[in-house]
């Protein structure tokens, strides 16, 4: 029985390295990380979200550097994340995510700075 629990400690200890690499290769830290990991199990009833919607905004838009229209990223969000948000959820922190400067608007495309190639050519309201 002593070797069973040792056994399933050294497991455990792997996998806290593995979902600390894996968290580092996403430019996560390991609390963001773990809460999407258990928060977007599909077919559960929506709960409060462990992250902010700005958290999601930024993640959802890490995957799409040419961007997404809002309408698109609050899709992504609802389904990635096993939310039901509201676009009148969505448009206040996209516009505080623009203010801060972590995100721009090139027509109706909302961006992540510096990941879409339009944006050296490009940038404009």
């Amino acid at each position: 029985m002593e070797a069973l629990h040792a056994r399933l400690s050294d497991l455990n200890e792997n996998l806290s390295r593995l979902d600390k690499a894996e968290a580092a290769i996403n430019g996560q830290s390991l609390t963001t990380f773990k809460n999407i990991k258990h928060g977007r199990v599909k077919g559960e009833t929506p709960t409060k979200p462990h992250l902010t919607i700005k958290e999601m905004v930024l993640i959802i838009l890490k995957d799409y550097p040419d961007g997404l229209i809002a309408l698109d990223i609050l899709s992504k969000i609802n389904s990635h994340f096993n939310q039901t948000f509201i676009r009148t959820s969505l448009s206040p922190q996209l516009s505080r995510l623009k203010r801060s400067g972590d995100i721009y608007k090139i027509g109706k495309f909302w961006l992540l700075k510096n990941m879409g190639f339009m944006e050296e050519n490009m940038r404009r309201e």
